[in-house]
């Protein structure tokens, strides 16, 4: 994520169509890289009841940010700042959410 964060932040303070266009192949990248992990993250299972609870809300929350990187690629592709402007706000309330778990549930 901090890698797909920093990739946003080369598109600048405001979303113009070339930047994203030009952001696109690392946003990609990043997301790629991202929803695999997730993906290992839910297939994963755990014996003990309690770091199973907290690998399931985890495993929740995560797909949340993929899914919002998806929006984020898709737009950059697309070269929409609209788009991306509200996929990125998404993202973020996404990666605030998951970065807001506690460590112990």
């Amino acid at each position: 994520m901090n890698a797909f964060s920093a990739a946003l932040a080369e598109v600048g303070p405001e979303a113009r169509r070339g930047r994203l266009i030009a952001a696109a192949p690392a946003l990609e990248e990043e997301y790629a890289r991202t929803d695999r992990y997730a993906q290992r993250l839910a297939a994963a299972r755990l014996e003990d009841a309690r770091l199973e609870e907290q690998r399931a809300t985890a495993s929740t929350a995560l797909v949340e940010v993929v899914d919002a990187m998806s929006l984020v690629v898709s737009a950059a592709r697309a070269g929409n700042p609209v788009d991306a402007e509200q996929a990125v706000t998404e993202f973020a309330t996404a990666v605030g959410e998951l970065r807001g778990l506690p460590a112990e549930p």
